[in-house]
């Protein structure tokens, strides 16, 4: 459970860092127009960002895969005040390959 939630929090802090690497060292599997949408929005003049993810259900782990149920909030500030969004997600894991820890496979 701790490495699940450890893939989260280097999800979030990436995210807040507007480390487009960053993110997909943590989700690697993220689609070429996820990985434009993000860049765009990184270049779109955001001076911060600021993303926390809470923890509503989970992590529910079966053997090499996990999902959890969280909300995602998301604070964009384009040098001003914070715009607030929050959405309900579906975070799917996969364990890595070599055991060592979890990587993010889709956030629905």
């Amino acid at each position: 459970k701790a490495a699940i939630l450890a893939a989260l929090n280097s999800y979030q802090a990436a995210y807040d860092r507007q480390d487009i690497a960053g993110i997909q060292q943590v989700w690697p599997t993220m689609s070429d127009r996820q990985k434009k949408d993000q860049a765009n929005l990184f270049k779109s003049g955001v001076a911060a960002v600021r993303m926390t993810i809470q923890v509503l259900s989970g992590p529910d782990i079966s053997g090499s895969e996990a999902v959890v149920t969280a909300s995602e909030i998301m604070a964009i500030s384009h040098g001003g005040a914070f715009d607030t969004h929050t959405r309900k997600v579906v975070i799917k894991l996969n364990k890595d390959a070599n055991g060592s820890g979890w990587h993010i496979e889709s956030i629905r």
